[in-house]
């Protein structure tokens, strides 16, 4: 839950820290509200649910929650980008240990 927030933070900070030259990042910051919406729904449901197909969403959404979030390190200022990428190697951590079988 922890990791959500931060995420939610994340995202708050890097709409307003923004420039309006950077339409590229911008954009980054718009579409993190559906990978976070995703990754927050399947870890509901594989939370309430472990099986396999909630397993192996929980992962897919984890996975395009940390390709979105590596893509947008580069907006980041240097601490918000420090955070980040803690955030990305204990989710990448999280779902190698996963046993979606």
């Amino acid at each position: 839950m922890k990791k959500l927030l931060l995420f939610l933070f994340t995202i708050t900070c890097f709409s307003c820290s923004s420039s309006d030259d950077d339409t590229s990042c911008d954009n980054l910051a718009s579409n993190g509200e559906e990978v976070y919406l995703n990754l927050i729904n399947a870890t509901l449901a594989y939370i309430a649910d472990n099986s396999n197909p909630n397993c192996v969403a929980y992962e897919t959404a984890a996975e395009e929650y940390i390709d979105y979030n590596n893509s947008i390190l580069d907006c980041l200022n240097a601490d918000d980008r420090a955070e980040l990428e803690e955030e990305i190697e204990d989710l990448e951590a999280e779902i190698a240990a996963l046993n979606c079988t």
